[in-house]
C-alpha cells in the first residue's frame, strides 16, 4: 500500500476579488501533485450576510466534473473587519 499526501492551498480568485479558493492537491508515491478538486468561500456574499462562519460550515470539493470528492470544514471570521473597511470608504 503506497503512501497518500494531501495539502490544501487558500488562495484569492484572480478573476473574482471575492471569492477564495480551497485546493486540495494530492500526490501518491512516485506520481506527480495534482489538483483533486476546489471549494470556494464568496466573501460579498458573507459579507452581506453579516454572519461568520463560526461555528465551521463544510464545504464540498468539487473535482473537474463538478462531483464530490471529498469536504473541507473551515471557520472565517471577517464580518468584523467587513463593515470596518465599508464604513472607512
Amino acid at each position: 500500500m503506497g503512501r497518500l499526501v494531501l495539502m490544501a492551498i487558500m488562495r484569492p480568485q484572480a478573476s473574482v476579488e471575492t471569492d477564495l479558493v480551497l485546493t486540495l492537491f494530492g500526490k501518491h508515491e512516485e506520481r506527480p501533485v495534482q489538483a483533486l478538486g476546489e471549494a470556494y468561500i464568496n466573501l460579498r456574499e458573507m459579507a452581506a450576510s453579516g454572519v461568520d462562519f463560526a461555528p465551521p460550515r463544510v464545504l464540498e470539493i468539487l473535482n473537474s466534473r463538478d462531483e464530490a470528492v471529498g469536504h473541507f470544514s473551515i471557520s472565517v471570521t471577517a464580518v468584523v473587519a467587513f463593515t470596518a473597511l465599508h464604513s472607512s470608504v
